[in-house]
């Protein structure tokens, strides 16, 4: 066998050498830090704060996710991949993936539905039957979005209550940063208000189910 040997695939095979390399530049310091056990876990307990202080706690999967990753980074690839399979099986079947999921589709079934040529009667007021994060989400786009008077009605006034704070909660935030007056926020919140009857609910234009279920 002849080998001819060329400067061109001298030069290549030199280049593809170097390549292999392992870079003997230094790390950035920040880098460095978080490559260690230390630094990952104050990395994650900053973005889990951050985290929980967008969703309010409401969505259980922004937190596993950031434990899959970390478990991932932590342990090896493989063991992320199992804490993400195991993380999505119990994930699927909470209570709020079946609401996301019923979203999801309501709002597809909206997209093929033509609606109607009848113009739309007045809208002044609107009532909701069940509190929680679902009427809590519909009374403040109804009442700080549309600026319409809401009533809610849940059997349980710590539903009304939940409602109630997140109408708070979302405009608070506003306030602290600078987006909203606080006179103004407490005039939107005003339009908002709870019963555990039906009072109130006689007069109203529009009535939006909103009521926790149960699958058996």
């Amino acid at each position: 066998m002849t080998l001819f040997r060329t400067p061109f695939l001298l030069e290549a095979a030199v280049e593809l050498a170097k390549k292999d390399r392992p870079s003997s530049r230094p790390l950035p310091v920040r880098e460095r830090i978080l490559a260690g056990p230390l630094g990952r876990a104050l990395l994650f307990k900053m973005v889990g704060k951050k985290t929980e202080h967008k969703t309010q706690g409401n969505y259980p999967a922004t937190e596993r996710i950031l434990e899959v990753v970390e478990t991932g980074l932590a342990q090896g690839t493989s063991s992320g991949y199992d804490a993400e399979a195991r993380a999505f099986g119990e994930l699927a079947m909470t209570p709020q993936s079946q609401a996301l999921r019923s979203i999801f589709f309501a709002s597809t079934d909206v997209k093929k539905d033509p609606g109607s040529d009848a113009p739309p009667a007045p809208l002044n007021s609107v009532g909701i039957l069940g509190g929680g994060l679902m009427g809590g989400g519909i009374a403040y786009v109804t009442a700080c979005k549309a600026g319409l008077p809401v009533r809610i009605k849940d059997i349980n006034p710590q539903g009304i209550n939940h409602a109630l704070k997140y109408s708070w909660d979302q405009l608070e935030g506003k306030v602290r940063r600078r987006h909203l007056k606080a006179s103004e926020r407490d005039k939107q919140l005003a339009l908002i208000s709870g019963t555990t009857d039906y009072r109130g609910f006689a007069h109203r234009d529009l009535i939006i189910e909103a009521v926790f279920e149960i699958s058996n």
